[in-house]
């Protein structure tokens, strides 16, 4: 499937935006793994070795701490990029502070 950027209307400007994809496939006995392939990206921007602006956290693991260590991206990427995870679920997880373009 596709995700694309949620509709922006003009009531949205100058607000903060949070968008759920959870993503699960059925067990194999031979694989299981996710392939996320991104054709570009923009949200937030990368501080030193932080998100400022907002950020897009993947969650794949039962455990808290694993995700918490895991998994924030932040920036503008214009090619493409693959995120592969041995999971049979993925919970995508966009977070953006301000709505400004």
């Amino acid at each position: 499937f596709i995700v694309r950027s949620p509709y922006i209307n003009y009531e949205s400007f100058g607000q903060p935006l949070i968008c759920w994809y959870n993503i699960r496939i059925k067990p194999s006995l031979i694989e299981l793994s996710i392939s996320v392939d991104f054709e570009s990206f923009n949200v937030g921007k990368l501080v030193g070795d932080h998100c400022t602006g907002g950020h897009l956290q993947i969650l794949d693991s039962k455990y808290e701490a694993v995700n918490s260590n895991l998994g924030f991206h932040c920036g503008e990427i214009k090619q493409p990029k693959k995120i592969v995870r041995q999971a049979n679920a993925m919970l995508l997880v966009f977070t953006v502070q301000n709505i400004s373009d």
